[in-house]
């Protein structure tokens, strides 16, 4: 699947440091909704890493007025002040997508997906695939998934994490693969996204890069580092 990617800064991002209007269209229509928080947000980490070094980032409120700017020019999206969130598509049933047992782990993941994006070759959602995370980023030859996990499902995590490499292995020994893809396959690693530190006991993958645990504001707090 092709994936979005802010790689080419040129193309999403202004002289001012604004991102393009396009690049949130994109962001919204291949992730399927998009909380209008988490778009402020990529307003601020944008504008920061286009200043460089030592510049701050937009603060909140310039970027929630670049958001009602965008809201007034988007055609390929639309809003629901009830959930706060943007949708790729009005003929969506609301109810239905948010009652999708997929969609409360990928709005959170999304959270830490904003804080790699700067340094994310390219990324795209995994809904309706057999991986274990909701999100797939790929960033300095290797693929990494973002993946949540809910309090008490930790055991499960892990063993999915290993059938999955067991399943991916298998494959590779049934289909022709270039010694790339194999590699990639090797070093595939995984972003976890949990409730609490305690969890970090019952996950023992060898296979885990990083463990966060999401803050109410959003913010995502390093708890594990592989």
């Amino acid at each position: 699947m092709e994936g979005l990617s802010l790689v080419n800064r040129q193309r999403y991002i202004q002289k001012d440091r604004r991102l393009r209007n396009e690049y949130i269209e994109d962001l919204i229509v291949t992730y399927g909704h998009v909380h209008r928080d988490q778009i402020v947000r990529l307003y601020e980490i944008v504008s920061k890493v286009a200043g460089g070094e030592g510049e701050d980032g937009f603060d909140p409120q310039t970027a929630k007025r670049m958001l009602q700017q965008f809201q007034k020019k988007m055609r390929r999206c639309w809003y629901d002040p009830g959930t706060r969130t943007f949708f790729s598509s009005r003929t969506q049933d609301i109810a239905e997508v948010i009652n999708n047992p997929g969609y409360l782990p990928l709005e959170r993941c999304m959270w830490l997906l904003l804080l790699f994006l700067p340094q994310a070759d390219f990324h795209y959602p995994s809904l309706g695939s057999e991986r274990v995370g909701q999100i797939v980023m790929h960033r300095e030859d290797r693929r990494y998934q973002i993946a949540y996990c809910p309090s008490g499902a930790e055991t499960y995590l892990d063993n999915r994490i290993r059938d999955e490499h067991l399943l991916q292995f298998n494959q590779a020994n049934s289909y022709p693969l270039t010694d790339e893809e194999v590699e990639m396959i090797r070093n595939e690693r995984y972003i976890l996204l949990l409730e609490s530190e305690v969890q970090l006991e019952k996950i023992k993958s060898p296979s885990i890069a990083y463990a966060y645990v999401l803050e109410k504001n959003g913010s995502c707090r390093l708890c594990s580092q592989g």
